[in-house]
């Protein structure tokens, strides 16, 4: 994006919508003469209609003063996952911890509750950080020290 556009921070020039798979952007913000069309970013381009998508869109989170992105729903509408960069340094989290740094404590073979515990997340926000970072969560997997 920002090669393309020339803007070293797109997302504090545009705004985008996504439908959690594909980022868009209103057309005329490029062409102003266009109205009622998208342009989907992560197509190379591709134009399409925004009388046809709109009700699939969700618009990110902006900052009324600033104009810039806020938080970024990253895994979807309803998934507790976001991308703030004020918080985690604008990596994906759950209430402010960082997904990674959940799943390194799996990795390293610690207990859903314990991690839950550390971090006083709810065991359910802890398993969607894992399954966001492509981890299968086995909720009864005992603790247990690796080398």
């Amino acid at each position: 994006m920002a090669e393309e556009f020339n803007s070293p921070f797109p997302f504090a020039q545009y705004r985008f919508k996504t439908d959690g798979k594909a980022l868009f952007l209103d057309y005329d913000q490029i062409v102003q003469s266009e109205k009622d069309k998208l342009l989907n970013v992560t197509e190379r381009g591709q134009l399409a209609w925004n009388e046809i998508l709109s009700d699939l869109l969700q618009e990110f989170e902006y900052d009324a003063e600033a104009g810039t992105v806020l938080r970024w729903k990253v895994d979807g509408i309803d998934s507790p996952i976001r991308i703030d960069p004020r918080i985690a340094f604008g990596s994906p989290n759950v209430n402010g911890i960082a997904t990674w740094v959940l799943r390194d404590r799996w990795k390293v073979g610690d207990s859903l509750a314990d991690i839950a515990d550390d971090y006083v997340l709810p065991k359910d926000l802890v398993t969607a950080a894992l399954r966001f970072e492509r981890i299968e969560v086995d909720p009864d997997r005992p603790n247990k020290w690796t080398h």
